[in-house]
């Protein structure tokens, strides 16, 4: 990385800068095909027309523009105050935005554009300083300094971006804003020149490719995760649970539970909690005193010696009847909870084999919610064309939106793979089965069912 920042600080000292950020666009061509190298995976047609295209685009971007060189020493002190606040403003209000976002394609889109207008910036910040060296006005330009400051925080917001969401939506910003922010302030801070007239409309369709053909390379399976290498005998259980859980991870109580919860205290009338129950069609209550889970009370609690015998019927000897007056008399103590973190399948076992309707989920003690048998019945109501647009959202973060075919009927998806690799179609039907809805996935390559 180190000589990349050397060879781009020595182009933008011997041309300008409108020339060369567009250039370095290109490397997501190259990218991609040292990409195919390593994997030793073949290019395909959907590769090579789009780096064709970009190629192409930026030949006539370069040809069309014709930019001047100006010497950026030069540029008077006011074009610099505007050209970095504007650019300061600019990223520091995508990060503010993103950061109120939950994490997915919205903040990491931001990011990915607030990650490449900093390298822009950082970009004509090195060429200040090259022309500066020239000068031997090195150490006494103030350039020199900001570039120790932009350096750092390019890179802060470039490990944000990775975090973020998946490389697929950041991409195209990433690449796209750099060479933006860094031409628009070559020619309003710089004073550079490009070709006006009728040349504008051969720069507009040239700017115009390249922007479809990166988002298109962008998409491509190759610059998505395609599954570390497991040696043989290796555990790929363990490492799908892994990728599975960085990623999108089995369904949780949390994703399901009602919320907020209604709750009785143990004081309360048990009269009142019938009440509850029939006015919201609820099958149990929890109890809490101080907030603290100490019982639950179901329709069977407040059923129980509360519907008088058939007189016409003797009662056993010794039989008492003591229907209680509060809840805290009538309710099961300690209650079962679980916590929002539990995944949806243990869930499921311990409400069966407790013979219990309803489950309160409680984080340390204090409940955060309930779920029903009836919560995860209308999970496995989802209709496959709801299933099959989450599946494909799950699985575009690993390998792309392109690569994975998916097709779901009665909540069994089949995924078709391009490429034969199969931890990553392991990986693959971890992810689906972590789709709510679904009840079985299979994997299956472009020409057979997965062995």
């Amino acid at each position: 990385m180190l000589l990349g920042s050397a060879l781009q600080a020595a182009a933008g000292a011997i041309g300008p800068i409108v020339l060369v950020q567009p250039i370095l666009i290109g490397e997501l061509a190259f990218v991609l095909v040292l990409t195919g190298v390593h994997r030793r995976t073949p290019l395909r047609a959907r590769e090579w027309l789009p780096i064709a295209c970009l190629a192409a685009g930026v030949t006539t971007l370069m040809v069309s523009m014709r930019p001047t060189d100006t010497d950026p020493f030069q540029v008077p002190g006011g074009g610099w105050v505007v050209g970095c606040a504007a650019t300061v403003g600019v990223v520091a209000l995508l990060v503010r935005v993103s950061a109120r976002m939950r994490p997915g394609v919205g903040p990491a889109s931001l990011l990915g554009v607030a990650a490449g207008a900093w390298f822009g910036f950082s970009a004509v910040l090195m060429s200040a300083v090259t022309s500066a060296a020239r000068h031997g006005a090195l150490f006494i330009t103030w350039q020199i300094y900001g570039m120790l400051v932009a350096g750092p925080l390019g890179f802060f917001l470039l490990q944000n971006m990775l975090r973020a969401g998946p490389l697929v939506v950041s991409q195209p910003g990433l690449t796209l804003a750099s060479p933006l922010v860094a031409v628009a302030r070559g020619l309003a801070v710089s004073g550079e020149q490009v070709r006006d007239g009728v040349w504008v409309a051969a720069e507009v369709v040239a700017a115009a490719v390249i922007v479809v053909s990166t988002v298109a390379l962008a998409r491509s399976a190759l610059l998505h995760p395609a599954g570390p290498e497991v040696p043989p005998g290796g555990d790929h259980g363990l490492l799908s649970r892994r990728l599975v859980s960085r990623s999108v991870g089995p369904m949780r109580a949390i994703d399901i539970m009602s919320r907020p919860v209604v709750t009785v205290i143990p004081d309360a009338p048990a009269k009142e909690a019938a009440r509850i129950l029939a006015a919201h069609g609820f099958t149990a209550l929890p109890v809490v005193d101080d907030e603290r889970l100490v019982g639950i009370v179901t329709e069977a609690d407040l059923i129980g010696d509360r519907v008088p015998p058939d007189p016409r019927f003797p009662r056993p000897a010794g039989e008492q009847r003591h229907a209680g007056a509060s809840v805290g008399e009538v309710m099961s103590s300690p209650a079962t909870a679980m916590a929002p973190g539990c995944d949806l399948a243990t869930l499921s076992r311990a409400l069966l084999d407790a013979g219990i309707r309803a489950m309160p989920i409680a984080d340390g003690g204090r409940v955060v919610g309930i779920v029903t048998r009836g919560d995860i019945v209308r999970v496995f109501a989802r209709s496959d064309r709801e299933i099959a647009a989450d599946v494909r959202r799950h699985l575009s973060i690993y390998g792309g939106p392109d690569r994975w075919q998916v097709d779901v009927c009665d909540g069994v998806v089949r995924i078709a793979d391009d490429y034969d690799d199969e931890t990553d179609r392991h990986v693959a039907t971890l992810l689906a089965e972590a789709v709510p809805g679904v009840v079985e996935a299979r994997t299956v390559t472009a020409t057979g069912d997965r062995e």
